[in-house]
């Protein structure tokens, strides 16, 4: 439960905690504001799976799903470098913790875009075999869209440390244009 004072309990306090107001309206709203530019983003990045089920027919959309494999192991490969590097998003004025944060995802993009090119047939043999080889020469461009959704990732984990809610508007803008 939230405290609604002007300031908390005095026994919940330790020294070295300084004395902050709690207000829960403001929590809520966060939370809410946050929840929602996490859903647009959910959005945005399934999108393309429950069109391809849609549009596509079952065997080509069973063969973009084998592909999507590739773009969910992109995005949540260097999830590890957001979680690590979100307290520092929330607390530097500067701007090197997004740098360092957005070039170890960028390399680690890079280097499954490589690998995907370089060995199409290990990849492949990732996504679910020879039969769906009909993806084989795609499997990069799958790894540069789930490289691509892991940055816009940290962009909007950035957004939220600093509380600028914009980003909601412009990945509900991404989800209806595509």
């Amino acid at each position: 439960l939230l405290w609604t004072g002007s300031s908390p309990p005095a026994d919940s306090q330790s020294d070295d905690e300084a004395a902050l107001p709690y207000d829960s309206r403001a929590v809520l709203v966060e939370a809410l504001h946050g929840t929602h530019a996490l859903l647009a983003y959910f959005a945005l990045t399934n999108a393309d799976a429950l069109l391809a089920r849609i549009v596509l027919s079952p065997h080509d959309s069973g063969v973009y799903a084998a592909g999507l494999i590739v773009t969910k192991a992109c995005l949540f490969l260097p999830q590890f470098v957001t979680a690590v590097a979100f307290p520092d998003l929330a607390q530097a004025r500067d701007t090197r913790t997004r740098r360092i944060a957005a070039l170890l995802i960028a390399a680690l993009g890079a280097g499954v875009i490589a690998g995907t090119w370089l060995l199409p047939d290990l990849a492949l043999a990732f996504v679910g075999g020879s039969e769906y080889s009909d993806v084989r020469n795609l499997l990069p461009l799958f790894a540069l869209e789930g490289s691509v959704f892991a940055l816009l990732q940290l962009l909007l984990y950035d957004s939220l440390a600093r509380r600028d809610l914009i980003i909601t508007v412009g990945l509900w803008t991404a989800l209806a244009v595509a």
